[in-house]
């Protein structure tokens, strides 16, 4: 909670400071420098949520190509089955490929915007990938 707090505050302040036309924060020299150490957080935030994406996607390529291997080798129905699993899995890392590819050039509110579904993607295809292990073991 707290921390979704402060992201929404970081994250705001990210937008006037990404914005096309510059501002100045009004206020003291005080109140500038706090405004600017909270743009750094949000671009160090926004980096380290795109740079976790990135890592969680080579995962998910690592996996698919261990997968792929035990696809080939499968027969009859069995092959059948864990191809289309395959082809689903593949699918869904393709999407959360799109979805960080969109995180990585938004900013400002656009930013806000993705990173809510960037992060609930994030948690649903490693539950999904994760149920998919099972079944390919």
């Amino acid at each position: 909670m707290i921390r979704t707090t402060l992201f929404a505050a970081v994250a705001a302040l990210f937008a006037i400071g990404c914005s096309s036309t510059p501002t100045t924060p009004a206020g003291s020299p005080d109140t500038q420098k706090k405004a600017k150490e909270l743009q750094e957080k949000a671009k160090d935030l926004h980096d380290s949520m795109k740079k976790d994406a990135q890592k969680k996607l080579e995962e998910m390529d690592a996996q698919l190509k261990a997968w792929k291997v035990k696809v080939d080798n499968a027969t009859g129905d069995a092959k059948v089955t864990l191809q289309k699993k395959y082809d689903d899995m593949k699918a869904q890392r393709d999407r959360f490929a799109d979805r960080v590819s969109e995180f990585g050039k938004a900013s400002g509110d656009a930013w806000e915007k993705l990173k809510d579904g960037l992060e609930k993607a994030s948690t649903d295809i490693s539950d999904a990938f994760k149920k998919a292990g099972d079944e390919f073991k």
